[in-house]
Order: C-alpha cells, then structure tokens, then sequence
C-alpha cells in the first residue's frame, strides 16, 4: 500500500479524465499485467483502501470490467476502474512510476470536502 498526503478540502467535479496516467506509469502498469498474465480485456482498478488525518492509502488490482458501484474510465486509450467512494479521492491526479515506484503526484487546484451523515 502507499501513502500520501492530501493538501485541504472543497469541492469535487467528476469528468472524463479524473486520473491520469504518465506515459511511463502505462508501460509499467502493463509490465506487470503481463508478468502476471492478466487475460485481456482486465482493467486496473485503483482502490483507496483508507483515508484518515490527510491520507489516502490505496492499492491497484486488475478486474474484467465495472461493478454497479464503480465506473469504466479511460485516459489517453489507458483503461482503468475506479468506485465512486476512490474518485474522490483521486479526482485530478496522475500515477507515475519514478525510481522504482508507483507515485500518485494530487493535483493541487483541486480541493475536497467530505459530506457524511450526523
């Protein structure tokens, strides 16, 4: 799992590219689709596993297709899965792969808020 630290809250606006991908982070994503020989059509599937204090732990997986509760997304031919509670979450982000590692650089214009129940 990794971690990272979430700068402030707002407001969130869904669209069609709600993450981005470096072209680095693809071919590394597919490296290791292949490696673990991942039948096509799968997707990945980015999970926040946790939030709390302002952070956001999460994890990949590879999944054939959407459940109810996630949407079927895509960046620049990249095909990816996300539920609704991770996007916003990773609303305006983008995955890179630097020095070995899976990074998720948030975009710092985008603000958050969490909306729950008293």
């Amino acid at each position: 799992m990794h971690t990272l630290y979430k700068k402030g809250f707002g407001g969130m606006e869904m669209g069609k590219n709600l993450i981005k991908f470096t072209e680095n982070a693809k071919i590394q994503f597919e490296e290791v689709k292949s490696h673990l020989e991942v039948p096509e059509p799968f997707a990945l599937q980015v999970i926040v596993e946790d939030y709390k204090a302002g952070k956001v732990e999460f994890s990949f997986n590879f999944k054939p297709a959407a459940s109810t509760d996630e949407f079927n997304m895509s960046h620049k031919g990249f095909s990816y899965i996300v539920d609704s509670m991770s996007a916003f979450y990773l609303a305006g982000s983008t995955f890179d792969y630097i020095n070995g590692s899976f990074e998720l650089i948030l975009d710092p214009s985008v603000d958050f808020h969490i909306v729950g129940e008293a």
